[in-house]
């Protein structure tokens, strides 16, 4: 049985169903039971099994992104591994199968952006924000990275959830003007998007020196659709 302290998810140890948590070297860990372990078979063990897959796939997306990864392993307790950090911030608002009315793509909120609107055609994907008037002297560069979340297939046989992740080039920052940062969409990823219905995509802004050395990140934000 799971022993949970504080908060759901937070510090634990032990088995519940077929998920297990244990401590190493002071760092929660968190996995699926052994193969010599039979998996329930029961409504409640294959939701779990089935969110718990779910939200390892969006830790693992966010963690492959190089500069989120650095912000993670930067703001992640000594104690801590940065991807369980991940799971467990991300776990209350992921369901499988439903687009998630947020998704946090970073240790803290970060500064704010304002209203963004995304065009979402159907190779291509626009985000356009506010001028960045309150960046400091070092930030001179930005970068958009987005995670698009697809669900609601038109083939039943497909699995319930898609990823897909970009990230755009650096560009100067303007604290005058409206910024635009257009993803272009590979075949592939063209041909996922039409498989299923419904699509949501987070955004997070990281500004840079002039080195492209990160210093700041933004909040996660989602844009309104035009």
């Amino acid at each position: 049985m799971a022993t949970i302290n504080k908060s759901a998810l937070g510090k634990v140890s032990g088995s519940l169903g077929d998920i297990t948590f244990r401590q190493r070297n002071g760092k929660n860990i968190v996995s699926l039971r052994s193969g010599s372990f039979t998996p329930g078979k029961d409504p409640q063990s294959i939701a779990r099994r089935n969110k718990f897959a779910h939200v390892v796939q969006v830790a693992k997306t966010i963690y492959s992104i190089p500069e989120l990864q650095e912000i993670w392993n930067q703001e992640t307790p000594a104690d801590k591994m940065a991807m369980n950090v991940i799971f467990q911030k991300n776990y209350p608002s992921l369901k499988p199968g439903e687009l998630p009315q947020e998704v946090c793509l970073a240790p803290t909120a970060g500064f704010f952006i304002g209203n963004a609107t995304v065009e979402f055609l159907a190779e291509t994907i626009t985000c356009t924000i506010p001028a960045l008037k309150a960046a400091s002297a070092p930030e001179k560069k930005c970068k958009l990275f987005s995670l698009v979340f697809l669900t609601n297939p038109s083939d039943t046989g497909l699995s319930k959830n898609a990823l897909i992740k970009y990230s755009s080039d650096f560009k100067p920052i303007s604290t005058t003007d409206p910024m635009s940062f257009g993803f272009t969409l590979s075949s592939l990823d063209v041909q996922t998007v039409k498989k299923y219905q419904d699509k949501k995509i987070f955004f997070i802004l990281f500004t840079a020196t002039d080195e492209e050395e990160i210093i700041g990140y933004s909040n996660t934000f989602i844009g309104e659709t035009v």
